[in-house]
């Protein structure tokens, strides 16, 4: 309940990819940011995607014994999407125990319907891929255009 109440500010301010984009500068893990075609979106919606991406990085700094993540973004169809993908151990999703952290993120995702996928092989790094019904909103000011595409830390 405490993680739905912050909002970033840079989040509020400036959209996800600049949120991520500073995330990523000081991630444990070398990170790189793609975007393509994202703009602002409801906020409960970036909330959900700039916490989900947070966490899946904490993940991956923790226990993925990873060199590098990348975290993906793009609007198509109707939906937003976002993918963390690591090129570390990888792990069994179907172990018992198999991470808090996950069972949050997809209840993070369903509560904005959406639907989470955890892809992982112990040896083959880790993606975890959500997609999110959303669309671009009105923001102050008008409505923000779509990002260019971007990268931070590679």
């Amino acid at each position: 309940d405490l993680a739905r109440g912050i909002y970033p500010p840079v989040l509020a301010d400036q959209g996800l990819v600049a949120a991520l984009e500073g995330q990523a500068r000081k991630a444990a893990v070398p990170t790189t940011i793609e975007a393509r075609d994202i703009g602002r979106y409801d906020r409960s919606v970036e909330s959900a995607v700039y916490f989900c991406s947070l966490e899946a990085l904490n993940n991956v700094a923790k226990y993925a014994s990873a060199a590098h993540a990348t975290i993906r973004l793009e609007q198509q169809d109707g939906h937003l999407m976002f993918t963390v993908r690591d090129d570390g151990s990888g792990f069994e999703p179907s172990r018992p125990g198999a991470g808090f952290g996950l069972v949050g993120m997809r209840e993070r995702v369903e509560l904005v319907d959406g639907r989470l996928v955890i892809d992982s092989t112990p040896g083959r790094g880790t993606v975890v891929r959500a997609e999110i019904p959303a669309v671009h909103v009105p923001v102050e000011g008008g409505v923000t255009e779509p990002a260019a595409t971007k990268s931070a830390r590679g």
